[in-house]
């Protein structure tokens, strides 16, 4: 791990922690891990427990109902203030509009949508008082380019929508909040996408090739830096130019 004292400092304020949803696997995990060895405080938020030395997990199933306020003052209580969010547990089930049912649409939308709203609202409370703080929601170019999975892409079209919204009420407060929009990352969610889909994806990259977690986790890192203290509501594609 980096020395914490010649780490890069987060616009968030004093040694603030770094709270990441969905830090099991994939994009998660590869942002947790860049946050640790930057050295900085983090805090893992997953329904798995991850077993890493690099970041303590709290474990919660963010598809059933959570008392999220209480989740963040108990992470407070123990580790510090959360000074930046990172809602990136997300919930695809690669299923078209014939197949899904009522209960996927709940679950999605729980995990994608529901989650990271009433999350950034318990963290924005703890920010306001010190008057900084940074959120940055994980979307998908799924958002604005919908693939098979109708319900997905509604749910990630709500998160920037949520994203903008956000960052006009909160600006005064201190606190910035983005998105970024990854394409096709390869991860496990990705390997979820029918063998047909993926291959017609893939040609459509003018880069040539899906991205890797940590080039998401790179940008992630940057937009919650001092570097980035002026960007606020923004939606960060990294998708290779795929449209």
């Amino acid at each position: 791990m980096a020395n914490p004292d010649s780490a890069p400092h987060l616009d968030a304020g004093e040694d603030p922690i770094v709270l990441v949803t969905g830090a099991a696997a994939g994009i998660g995990r590869t942002t947790a891990e860049l946050f640790s060895e930057r050295g900085h405080r983090v805090v893992g938020l997953d329904r798995h427990w991850t077993v890493t030395p690099a970041f303590p997990t709290v474990t919660a199933d963010l598809s059933m109902p959570q008392d999220y306020a209480g989740i963040l003052a108990a992470i407070e209580g123990e580790h510090g203030a959360v000074g930046v969010l990172v809602n990136n547990a997300g919930l695809y089930l690669g299923r078209n509009w014939e197949a899904l049912t009522s209960d996927d649409i709940t679950k999605v939308l729980a995990v994608n949508v529901q989650a990271p709203l009433l999350l950034s609202q318990a963290a924005a409370v703890s920010m306001r008082t010190r008057s900084r703080g940074v959120i940055i929601n994980v979307a998908s170019i799924s958002a604005r380019s919908p693939g098979h999975d109708p319900i997905y892409a509604a749910s990630k079209a709500a998160l920037v929508a949520m994203t903008t919204a956000l960052s006009s009420d909160l600006a005064p407060f201190g606190i910035r909040v983005n998105a970024v929009a990854p394409g096709l990352i390869q991860t496990a969610m990705t390997d979820v996408i029918p063998s047909n889909v993926r291959t017609e994806y893939h040609t459509r990259v003018p880069l040539g090739r899906f991205g890797s977690p940590l080039e998401v986790a790179e940008v992630i890192t940057f937009l919650a830096s001092p570097a980035a203290s002026y960007v606020a509501g923004a939606i960060v594609g990294i998708d290779g130019a795929l449209r």
